[in-house]
C-alpha cells in the first residue's frame, strides 16, 4: 500500500495492521503468506456470503455490517472505517479517515437516495450509474482494504500498489 502522505500516527496505525516486514495484513489465522490469505478471504466470504446483511439505505454502516459479516472470520478489524491515508501512489490518496463519512454521504448515500437507489432503471442507465457510484466507493475506500477482492478490482489500474 502506498503511503500516500501518511502522518507519523497513520503509518504507526498501517504498521500495527501488517506482518513486519511486508503488506500482508494481519489476519486471525496468522496466514503470512498473500496468496494463502487471498484463498482464506475467498473461502470466508463465499460462506458467509448466502447470509450477509442486506442493504436497505445503503448507508456507511450497512456497509460496515457487511464487511464485518464476510471478513470478520479472518480479521479482526473488519467493518472498521480506515484510520489511516492510503492511496493507489504518492500523488492519488483515498478520502482521508476524517472524510470517510461524510464523503460517502455526499457521493454514494444521497446521490443513490435521490435516484430512488436505482429501481426501475433500465440496464444502460442502472450499469452507467453503477459503475460511477462503484467508482465513488472506491475514491472513498472506507476500509482496511487490501484484500483479494480490492487487489482484484484494482488489478487493472496502472498505479497499483
Amino acid at each position: 500500500m502506498s503511503s500516500a502522505g501518511r502522518t507519523a500516527r497513520e503509518q504507526a496505525i498501517y504498521d500495527s495492521l501488517v506482518y513486519p516486514g511486508g503488506n500482508v495484513l494481519r489476519n486471525k489465522l496468522d496466514i503470512t503468506d498473500q496468496a494463502a490469505l487471498d484463498q482464506a478471504e475467498a473461502e470466508a466470504m463465499a460462506l458467509r456470503e448466502p447470509t450477509r446483511p442486506i442493504f436497505k439505505k445503503f448507508t456507511l454502516a450497512e456497509m460496515q455490517a457487511v464487511h464485518k459479516h464476510l471478513l470478520g472470520l479472518v480479521y479482526d478489524w473488519a467493518g472498521q472505517i480506515r484510520n489511516y491515508t492510503t492511496g493507489r501512489s504518492e500523488v492519488a490518496s483515498f478520502a482521508r479517515p476524517e472524510h470517510i463519512e461524510s464523503y460517502f454521504e455526499a457521493a454514494v448515500r444521497k446521490p443513490l437516495q435521490r435516484e430512488g437507489y436505482l429501481k426501475g432503471a433500465g440496464r444502460e442507465p442502472f450499469a452507467e450509474r453503477g459503475a460511477h457510484l462503484a467508482s465513488e466507493i472506491n475514491a472513498v475506500h472506507p476500509f482496511n482494504l487490501e484484500t483479494a477482492v480490492d487487489r482484484l478490482l484494482s488489478s487493472g489500474n496502472p498505479h497499483k500498489r
